[in-house]
Protein backbone atom coordinates (compact mmCIF):
# COMPACT_ATOMS: atom_id res chain seq x y z
CA UNK A 1 0.00 0.00 0.00
CA UNK A 2 1.17 3.68 -0.62
CA UNK A 3 2.81 5.91 1.86
CA UNK A 4 0.45 8.65 1.86
CA UNK A 5 -2.51 6.10 1.99
CA UNK A 6 -1.02 4.19 4.98
CA UNK A 7 -0.38 7.40 7.18
CA UNK A 8 -3.57 8.75 6.07
CA UNK A 9 -5.03 5.85 7.73
CA UNK A 10 -2.65 5.57 10.64
CA UNK A 11 -3.50 9.11 11.85
CA UNK A 12 -7.44 8.42 11.43
CA UNK A 13 -7.10 5.51 13.58
CA UNK A 14 -5.79 7.31 15.88
CA UNK A 15 -8.33 10.07 15.89
CA UNK A 16 -11.37 7.49 15.64
CA UNK A 17 -9.91 5.97 19.33
CA UNK A 18 -9.29 9.27 21.04
CA UNK A 19 -13.03 10.39 19.65
CA UNK A 20 -14.24 7.59 21.36
CA UNK A 21 -12.66 7.10 24.63
CA UNK A 22 -13.63 10.73 25.27
CA UNK A 23 -16.99 9.61 24.29
CA UNK A 24 -17.55 6.95 25.81
CA UNK A 25 -15.87 8.37 29.18
CA UNK A 26 -17.79 11.19 29.91
CA UNK A 27 -21.00 10.60 32.01
CA UNK A 28 -22.59 14.30 30.81
CA UNK A 29 -26.20 13.84 29.19
CA UNK A 30 -26.22 13.44 25.19
CA UNK A 31 -27.22 16.50 22.89
CA UNK A 32 -29.37 16.02 20.03
CA UNK A 33 -25.83 16.00 17.93
CA UNK A 34 -23.80 12.72 16.10
CA UNK A 35 -21.25 11.91 14.24
CA UNK A 36 -20.00 9.27 11.87
CA UNK A 37 -16.82 8.88 10.66
CA UNK A 38 -15.83 6.20 8.11
CA UNK A 39 -13.16 5.55 5.96
CA UNK A 40 -12.08 2.48 3.63
CA UNK A 41 -9.11 1.51 1.13
CA UNK A 42 -9.21 -0.99 -0.92
CA UNK A 43 -6.46 -2.40 -3.61
CA UNK A 44 -7.58 -4.43 -6.41
CA UNK A 45 -6.38 -7.10 -9.55
CA UNK A 46 -7.94 -7.75 -12.17
CA UNK A 47 -6.47 -10.77 -14.42
CA UNK A 48 -8.35 -8.63 -17.41
CA UNK A 49 -5.47 -6.59 -17.11
CA UNK A 50 -7.56 -3.47 -18.47
CA UNK A 51 -5.14 -1.06 -20.15
CA UNK A 52 -6.66 2.16 -18.85
CA UNK A 53 -6.69 1.25 -15.44
CA UNK A 54 -10.27 1.11 -14.35
CA UNK A 55 -11.78 -2.31 -13.78
CA UNK A 56 -15.27 -1.94 -15.48
CA UNK A 57 -17.61 0.89 -17.05
CA UNK A 58 -20.66 -0.36 -14.77
CA UNK A 59 -18.95 -0.65 -11.50
CA UNK A 60 -18.45 2.46 -9.35
CA UNK A 61 -17.01 0.92 -5.90
CA UNK A 62 -13.41 -0.68 -5.72
CA UNK A 63 -13.17 0.40 -9.53
CA UNK A 64 -9.39 0.67 -9.96
CA UNK A 65 -6.50 -2.12 -10.98
CA UNK A 66 -3.69 -2.82 -9.60
CA UNK A 67 -4.11 0.96 -7.68
CA UNK A 68 -3.93 0.77 -3.67
CA UNK A 69 -6.74 3.78 -3.03
CA UNK A 70 -9.04 5.45 -0.83
CA UNK A 71 -12.64 4.05 -2.01
CA UNK A 72 -14.57 6.12 0.16
CA UNK A 73 -14.22 8.80 3.33
CA UNK A 74 -17.14 10.64 5.09
CA UNK A 75 -17.48 12.46 7.53
CA UNK A 76 -20.95 13.33 8.83
CA UNK A 77 -22.86 15.64 11.76
CA UNK A 78 -26.53 15.37 12.45
CA UNK A 79 -28.89 16.47 14.54
CA UNK A 80 -32.29 15.16 16.01
CA UNK A 81 -34.91 16.66 18.71
CA UNK A 82 -38.29 15.84 18.98
CA UNK A 83 -39.80 17.50 15.78
CA UNK A 84 -36.79 18.21 13.34
CA UNK A 85 -33.66 16.62 12.15
CA UNK A 86 -30.87 17.39 9.70
CA UNK A 87 -27.25 16.21 8.21
CA UNK A 88 -24.45 17.11 6.21
CA UNK A 89 -22.19 14.26 5.39
CA UNK A 90 -19.17 15.06 2.88
CA UNK A 91 -17.14 12.42 1.07
CA UNK A 92 -13.93 11.70 -0.85
CA UNK A 93 -12.58 8.91 -2.59
CA UNK A 94 -12.81 6.73 -6.04
CA UNK A 95 -16.32 6.22 -4.96
CA UNK A 96 -16.77 9.88 -5.80
CA UNK A 97 -14.56 10.42 -8.40
CA UNK A 98 -17.05 7.88 -10.92
CA UNK A 99 -19.90 7.75 -9.11
CA UNK A 100 -20.20 12.05 -8.98
CA UNK A 101 -18.71 12.37 -12.61
CA UNK A 102 -22.40 13.91 -13.75
CA UNK A 103 -22.72 16.49 -10.65
CA UNK A 104 -20.80 20.15 -11.17
CA UNK A 105 -17.06 19.87 -9.10
CA UNK A 106 -18.74 21.74 -6.02
CA UNK A 107 -21.09 19.07 -5.40
CA UNK A 108 -19.05 16.06 -6.28
CA UNK A 109 -18.14 15.98 -2.53
CA UNK A 110 -21.52 15.83 -1.04
CA UNK A 111 -23.41 13.07 0.09
CA UNK A 112 -26.41 14.07 2.29
CA UNK A 113 -27.28 17.58 3.12
CA UNK A 114 -30.82 17.47 4.52
CA UNK A 115 -33.71 18.41 6.91
CA UNK A 116 -36.50 16.97 7.94
CA UNK A 117 -39.94 17.81 10.03
CA UNK A 118 -41.96 15.54 11.63
CA UNK A 119 -45.57 16.85 10.67
CA UNK A 120 -47.25 14.90 13.81
CA UNK A 121 -46.37 15.23 17.87
CA UNK A 122 -47.11 11.46 18.21
CA UNK A 123 -47.00 9.71 15.13
CA UNK A 124 -43.93 9.03 12.72
CA UNK A 125 -44.49 11.21 10.29
CA UNK A 126 -41.64 13.15 8.55
CA UNK A 127 -41.24 15.59 5.38
CA UNK A 128 -37.69 16.00 4.48
CA UNK A 129 -35.56 17.84 1.16
CA UNK A 130 -32.40 17.82 0.36
CA UNK A 131 -30.18 15.20 -0.91
CA UNK A 132 -30.31 12.04 0.82
CA UNK A 133 -29.90 8.31 0.24
CA UNK A 134 -31.58 6.35 -2.25
CA UNK A 135 -35.17 4.44 -1.10
CA UNK A 136 -33.61 1.73 -3.54
CA UNK A 137 -32.18 -1.05 -2.92
CA UNK A 138 -30.34 -2.90 -0.09
CA UNK A 139 -26.70 -2.72 -0.30
CA UNK A 140 -25.65 1.10 0.87
CA UNK A 141 -22.35 3.01 -0.06
CA UNK A 142 -20.80 1.80 3.03
CA UNK A 143 -19.64 -1.95 2.47
CA UNK A 144 -18.57 -2.28 6.30
CA UNK A 145 -22.87 -2.68 6.06
CA UNK A 146 -23.36 -5.17 3.15
CA UNK A 147 -23.04 -8.70 3.26
CA UNK A 148 -20.28 -8.73 0.45
CA UNK A 149 -17.38 -6.45 0.04
CA UNK A 150 -18.07 -5.71 -3.58
CA UNK A 151 -21.93 -4.34 -4.49
CA UNK A 152 -23.84 -6.37 -7.11
CA UNK A 153 -24.45 -5.16 -10.25
CA UNK A 154 -27.91 -4.24 -9.83
CA UNK A 155 -26.90 -1.88 -6.62
CA UNK A 156 -24.03 0.02 -9.27
CA UNK A 157 -26.39 0.50 -11.39
CA UNK A 158 -29.61 2.19 -9.39
CA UNK A 159 -29.33 4.86 -7.55
CA UNK A 160 -27.17 5.43 -4.23
CA UNK A 161 -28.37 8.93 -3.64
CA UNK A 162 -31.37 11.25 -4.60
CA UNK A 163 -32.28 14.67 -4.25
CA UNK A 164 -35.82 16.29 -3.74
CA UNK A 165 -38.31 16.01 -0.86
CA UNK A 166 -39.76 12.60 0.59
CA UNK A 167 -42.94 11.89 2.93
CA UNK A 168 -42.11 8.83 5.25
CA UNK A 169 -44.36 7.16 7.33
CA UNK A 170 -43.18 4.29 9.71
CA UNK A 171 -45.19 2.45 12.29
CA UNK A 172 -45.32 -1.10 14.06
CA UNK A 173 -43.62 -3.08 11.23
CA UNK A 174 -44.53 -0.70 8.37
CA UNK A 175 -42.97 2.00 5.93
CA UNK A 176 -43.82 3.43 3.25
CA UNK A 177 -42.13 6.79 1.57
CA UNK A 178 -43.44 9.05 -1.28
CA UNK A 179 -41.13 10.89 -2.98
CA UNK A 180 -40.35 13.76 -5.86
CA UNK A 181 -36.90 14.00 -7.08
CA UNK A 182 -34.36 16.23 -9.80
CA UNK A 183 -34.06 12.83 -11.34
CA UNK A 184 -32.07 9.39 -11.33
CA UNK A 185 -29.28 10.33 -9.21
CA UNK A 186 -29.08 13.73 -9.96
CA UNK A 187 -28.57 16.80 -7.66
CA UNK A 188 -28.07 19.03 -9.95
CA UNK A 189 -31.06 19.72 -12.31
CA UNK A 190 -30.22 19.32 -15.86
CA UNK A 191 -30.60 21.76 -18.54
CA UNK A 192 -34.17 21.93 -20.10
CA UNK A 193 -35.02 19.85 -17.08
CA UNK A 194 -38.93 21.03 -15.74
CA UNK A 195 -40.86 17.49 -14.77
CA UNK A 196 -39.88 16.13 -11.58
CA UNK A 197 -39.63 12.37 -10.94
CA UNK A 198 -41.53 10.19 -8.92
CA UNK A 199 -40.53 7.32 -6.08
CA UNK A 200 -42.45 5.05 -3.69
CA UNK A 201 -41.06 2.93 -1.16
CA UNK A 202 -42.80 0.18 0.80
CA UNK A 203 -41.53 -1.88 3.39
CA UNK A 204 -42.63 -4.64 5.68
CA UNK A 205 -40.18 -6.73 8.63
CA UNK A 206 -42.24 -10.19 9.92
CA UNK A 207 -40.08 -12.04 11.95
CA UNK A 208 -36.95 -13.19 10.42
CA UNK A 209 -38.43 -11.53 6.97
CA UNK A 210 -38.19 -7.83 5.74
CA UNK A 211 -39.89 -7.43 2.57
CA UNK A 212 -39.04 -4.02 0.28
CA UNK A 213 -40.83 -2.49 -3.28
CA UNK A 214 -39.79 0.71 -4.17
CA UNK A 215 -40.15 2.44 -7.45
CA UNK A 216 -38.89 4.92 -9.78
CA UNK A 217 -40.43 7.11 -12.73
CA UNK A 218 -39.47 9.91 -14.63
CA UNK A 219 -36.50 11.10 -17.13
CA UNK A 220 -33.17 10.26 -16.98
CA UNK A 221 -32.25 12.96 -19.00
CA UNK A 222 -33.43 16.56 -20.71
CA UNK A 223 -37.61 16.88 -21.01
CA UNK A 224 -36.27 17.65 -24.68
CA UNK A 225 -35.48 14.14 -24.75
CA UNK A 226 -38.52 12.08 -24.05
CA UNK A 227 -36.26 8.88 -22.44
CA UNK A 228 -39.20 8.05 -19.87
CA UNK A 229 -37.63 5.51 -17.76
CA UNK A 230 -39.83 3.46 -14.71
CA UNK A 231 -37.90 1.22 -12.18
CA UNK A 232 -38.99 -1.55 -9.66
CA UNK A 233 -36.52 -2.72 -7.00
CA UNK A 234 -37.86 -5.74 -5.32
CA UNK A 235 -35.86 -7.61 -2.26
CA UNK A 236 -36.67 -9.81 0.64
CA UNK A 237 -33.92 -10.49 3.61
CA UNK A 238 -33.80 -13.39 5.50
CA UNK A 239 -32.45 -13.23 9.27
CA UNK A 240 -32.62 -17.11 8.88
CA UNK A 241 -30.30 -17.29 12.61
CA UNK A 242 -27.81 -15.31 14.79
CA UNK A 243 -25.38 -16.58 12.05
CA UNK A 244 -26.99 -16.86 8.50
CA UNK A 245 -28.53 -13.97 6.61
CA UNK A 246 -29.20 -14.10 3.29
CA UNK A 247 -30.88 -11.54 0.56
CA UNK A 248 -32.76 -12.06 -2.75
CA UNK A 249 -33.26 -9.20 -4.96
CA UNK A 250 -34.95 -8.44 -8.20
CA UNK A 251 -34.63 -5.35 -10.27
CA UNK A 252 -36.51 -4.39 -13.31
CA UNK A 253 -36.83 -1.23 -15.67
CA UNK A 254 -37.88 -0.14 -18.83
CA UNK A 255 -37.16 3.13 -20.97
CA UNK A 256 -38.30 4.94 -23.99
CA UNK A 257 -35.47 5.09 -26.30
CA UNK A 258 -35.85 6.29 -29.76
CA UNK A 259 -37.77 4.10 -31.53
CA UNK A 260 -38.20 1.43 -29.18
CA UNK A 261 -38.62 0.28 -25.35
CA UNK A 262 -35.43 -0.97 -23.66
CA UNK A 263 -36.13 -3.18 -20.79
CA UNK A 264 -33.53 -4.69 -17.95
CA UNK A 265 -33.76 -6.89 -15.64
CA UNK A 266 -31.51 -8.40 -12.88
CA UNK A 267 -32.01 -11.45 -10.11
CA UNK A 268 -29.53 -11.85 -7.12
CA UNK A 269 -28.86 -14.08 -4.19
CA UNK A 270 -26.78 -13.31 -1.27
CA UNK A 271 -25.83 -15.19 1.97
CA UNK A 272 -23.66 -14.42 4.77
CA UNK A 273 -22.56 -16.90 7.83
CA UNK A 274 -20.71 -16.63 11.18
CA UNK A 275 -17.99 -19.11 11.62
CA UNK A 276 -17.48 -17.48 14.63
CA UNK A 277 -17.65 -14.14 16.80
CA UNK A 278 -15.43 -12.47 13.89
CA UNK A 279 -14.89 -14.63 11.45
CA UNK A 280 -17.41 -14.67 8.09
CA UNK A 281 -17.82 -16.01 4.65
CA UNK A 282 -20.19 -14.70 2.49
CA UNK A 283 -21.32 -15.41 -1.38
CA UNK A 284 -23.63 -14.01 -4.24
CA UNK A 285 -24.81 -15.36 -7.53
CA UNK A 286 -26.43 -12.97 -9.96
CA UNK A 287 -27.24 -11.89 -13.88
CA UNK A 288 -27.96 -9.03 -15.46
CA UNK A 289 -29.55 -8.31 -18.72
CA UNK A 290 -29.63 -5.36 -20.47
CA UNK A 291 -30.11 -6.13 -23.97
CA UNK A 292 -30.96 -3.06 -25.88
CA UNK A 293 -28.73 -0.93 -23.56
CA UNK A 294 -31.61 0.93 -21.77
CA UNK A 295 -29.02 1.52 -18.76
CA UNK A 296 -25.36 -0.12 -19.61
CA UNK A 297 -24.93 0.94 -23.28
CA UNK A 298 -22.93 -1.68 -24.91
CA UNK A 299 -21.54 -1.52 -28.69
CA UNK A 300 -21.61 -5.47 -28.87
CA UNK A 301 -24.22 -7.82 -30.75
CA UNK A 302 -27.13 -9.12 -27.84
CA UNK A 303 -26.14 -5.67 -25.47
CA UNK A 304 -24.51 -5.95 -21.71
CA UNK A 305 -25.91 -10.16 -20.47
CA UNK A 306 -23.37 -10.53 -17.60
CA UNK A 307 -23.35 -13.51 -15.04
CA UNK A 308 -21.44 -12.95 -11.91
CA UNK A 309 -20.14 -14.70 -8.79
CA UNK A 310 -18.42 -14.15 -5.54
CA UNK A 311 -16.84 -14.98 -2.51
CA UNK A 312 -15.45 -13.19 0.16
CA UNK A 313 -13.80 -14.23 3.63
CA UNK A 314 -13.98 -11.40 6.52
CA UNK A 315 -12.65 -10.45 9.94
CA UNK A 316 -14.41 -7.98 12.03
CA UNK A 317 -14.38 -6.04 15.07
CA UNK A 318 -16.51 -4.05 16.71
CA UNK A 319 -15.35 -0.95 14.80
CA UNK A 320 -13.35 -1.87 11.57
CA UNK A 321 -13.01 -4.71 9.15
CA UNK A 322 -10.90 -6.42 6.75
CA UNK A 323 -12.00 -8.33 3.67
CA UNK A 324 -10.85 -10.16 0.93
CA UNK A 325 -13.50 -10.77 -2.10
CA UNK A 326 -12.77 -13.43 -5.26
CA UNK A 327 -14.89 -12.05 -8.16
CA UNK A 328 -16.08 -14.23 -11.36
CA UNK A 329 -18.02 -12.57 -14.30
CA UNK A 330 -19.19 -14.17 -17.07
CA UNK A 331 -20.64 -12.49 -20.46
CA UNK A 332 -22.28 -14.75 -23.44
CA UNK A 333 -22.25 -11.50 -25.58
CA UNK A 334 -18.54 -10.67 -24.73
CA UNK A 335 -19.69 -7.26 -23.19
CA UNK A 336 -16.84 -6.90 -20.21
CA UNK A 337 -14.10 -4.03 -20.19
CA UNK A 338 -13.12 -3.68 -23.93
CA UNK A 339 -9.96 -2.48 -22.50
CA UNK A 340 -9.22 -5.74 -21.20
CA UNK A 341 -7.35 -8.82 -22.65
CA UNK A 342 -11.12 -11.10 -22.34
CA UNK A 343 -14.66 -9.12 -22.69
CA UNK A 344 -16.57 -12.72 -22.38
CA UNK A 345 -14.66 -13.56 -18.93
CA UNK A 346 -13.17 -11.67 -15.91
CA UNK A 347 -11.26 -12.94 -13.17
CA UNK A 348 -10.64 -9.99 -10.07
CA UNK A 349 -9.43 -10.13 -6.47
CA UNK A 350 -10.12 -7.29 -3.87
CA UNK A 351 -8.86 -6.93 -0.61
CA UNK A 352 -10.30 -4.04 1.81
CA UNK A 353 -10.31 -2.12 5.40
CA UNK A 354 -12.76 -0.45 6.46
CA UNK A 355 -13.74 1.47 9.61
CA UNK A 356 -16.42 3.20 11.63
CA UNK A 357 -17.25 5.36 14.47
CA UNK A 358 -20.36 6.72 15.14
CA UNK A 359 -22.12 8.08 18.38
CA UNK A 360 -23.88 10.85 20.10
CA UNK A 361 -22.09 14.06 21.07
CA UNK A 362 -22.00 14.69 25.02
CA UNK A 363 -23.30 18.00 25.93
CA UNK A 364 -20.53 20.41 27.07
Amino acid sequence: MHKPVQCGLVLLHCFLTNLAMATDSTQKALSPWSYLLYAEAFVAYDHGLPSGGNRQAFFFNHNRHAQPALNLVVGKMGYEKARWKANLALLTGTYSTDNYAAEPPVLRHLLEANVGYRLHRTEALWLEAGVFPSHIGFESAFSFDNLTLSRSILAENSPYFLSGAQLKYSKNNWLAAFLILNGWQRIQLLNEQRLPAIGTQFTNTRGQWTFNWSSFTGFSSPDSARLWRTFHNTYAIWKASKRFTATFGFDIGWQKQAAQIARWYSPVMLGRYELNKRLFIAGRIEYYTDPKGGHIPSVVLGGFRTWGYSANLDYQNTDWLMRIEMRYLQSPTAALNLDAINQSKNLSFVLSLSGRLQGQIAKP
